[in-house]
């Protein structure tokens, strides 16, 4: 298996053959995550129609592993920026359950990310969490692209 050629960190290794087994358990037709570098692997799955990336990271100097969610919304609109900013902080603070959403300047793009340690996660846990960030993230689509049109 491809994905422990370069890894030489166990419990980075065992984060993602744990999360590998959850990806099969949900639907056995998602690739098994791929590594990118030593300490990062990833893949994506369409759940509830919405295209999300698994990425498991192992942040240098952390002795445990992340899963981390992270779903596309929009590109950053050219105008009215101040407003939709100040929206996306407000859905933050009160809408995002356990997600939360981030901008990534060099792509433009806004997204919808959820980051948990590996630790003590089951099945339930990252079954109920991809629930949460499919269902977030269609709320969040709908409201923006009602209230400003992106």
């Amino acid at each position: 298996m491809g994905i422990f050629r370069n890894s030489q960190d166990k419990e980075f290794q065992k984060s993602v053959k744990q999360i590998d087994g959850y990806l099969k358990k949900l639907d056995s037709s998602i690739s098994p995550l791929s590594e990118t570098n030593k300490s990062v692997a990833t893949t994506s799955l369409s759940y509830a129609n919405i295209r999300t990336e698994v990425i498991v990271i192992k942040p240098q100097g952390q002795t445990t592993s992340d899963l981390i969610f992270s779903a596309a919304l929009v590109s950053l609109p050219k105008t009215n920026l101040l407003p939709l900013f100040r929206q996306l902080l407000v859905w933050n603070n009160l809408q995002t359950d356990v997600a939360h959403l981030s901008i990534d300047d060099k792509q433009g793009v806004i997204f919808m990310v959820l980051r948990r340690p590996i630790s003590g996660l089951d099945y339930l846990e990252f079954k109920n969490n991809i629930d949460k960030i499919s269902a977030v993230t269609l709320n969040v689509l709908f409201k923006l692209k009602q209230q400003f049109g992106v």
